[in-house]
C-alpha cells in the first residue's frame, strides 16, 4: 500500500498530510469538544497531555500498514481543520473502512464531503478496492448526510448498539461500491 500516495491527496479547497506532533493543537481542539466527540469513537480528552498520548497513539498507528492517518488542511490559509482516516483493510474481499473528525467550529462547510470524496478516489483508483464503508452512530445526522452526497448508501444498521448521553442509539454501516472493479 502506498501511503506516500494517500499522504498527497488533495482538491482546490483542501489537502491531506501525514499527521505528526505538530497537529497537537487540532487534536486537542477536537477531542477536548464533548459536542465533537460524542458522535465518535474517540476518547474524550481533559487535557492537553491527555491529548498528546492520543496523538502519539495514532502516529504509532500510522507508522503500521493497515492504518492510515492524515491531518486536513485548507488551501486558502493553510488552517489544519481536522482528521481523516482508512483502517480495517481487507485485501480478499477488496474493502476498507474510512472515518473523518473536524473541528465542530468548521461544520457545514463543505469539508467533510471533500474529504470523503478525496478517500473514495484514492481507495478505488490507487488501491483498487471494491468497496469502501463508513460506520457512524445514528445520531449523527451530519455524517449521514456526508456520506449520502458522495453517493454512499446505508448498508446495515444495528439497534442500539451505542449510549450517547444516556439513550440507546444505532450504529449505521454505510457503504460505496467502486463500479470499476467488479469480479467477472
Amino acid at each position: 500500500m502506498s501511503k506516500d500516495l494517500f499522504y498527497q491527496c488533495q482538491n482546490e479547497r483542501i489537502y491531506f498530510k501525514r499527521i505528526d506532533i505538530n497537529d497537537l493543537d487540532l487534536i486537542s481542539s477536537i477531542i477536548t469538544d464533548q459536542d465533537t466527540i460524542k458522535y465518535t469513537a474517540w476518547p474524550y480528552s481533559k487535557s492537553k497531555d491527555e491529548s498528546l498520548e492520543y496523538l502519539n497513539k495514532l502516529i504509532k498507528r500510522d507508522a503500521k500498514q493497515d492504518m492510515i492517518y492524515a491531518a486536513v488542511f485548507t488551501k486558502e490559509d493553510n488552517q489544519s481543520i481536522g482528521f481523516v482516516m482508512m483502517f480495517n483493510f481487507d485485501e480478499d474481499a477488496s474493502h476498507c473502512e474510512i472515518g473523518y473528525i473536524y473541528n465542530r467550529n468548521l461544520w457545514n462547510k463543505g469539508y467533510g464531503s471533500e474529504a470523503v470524496k478525496l478517500l473514495e478516489d484514492y481507495s478505488f483508483r490507487v488501491l483498487k478496492l471494491n468497496k469502501v464503508y463508513a460506520t457512524i452512530i445514528g445520531i449523527n445526522v451530519g455524517s449521514a448526510k456526508i456520506l449520502t452526497k458522495n453517493g454512499f448508501s446505508l448498508e446495515a444498521e444495528l439497534k442500539d448498539h451505542f449510549v450517547v448521553s444516556g439513550n440507546y442509539c444505532n450504529l449505521q454501516k454505510f457503504s460505496k461500491f467502486n463500479t470499476n472493479n467488479r469480479l467477472k
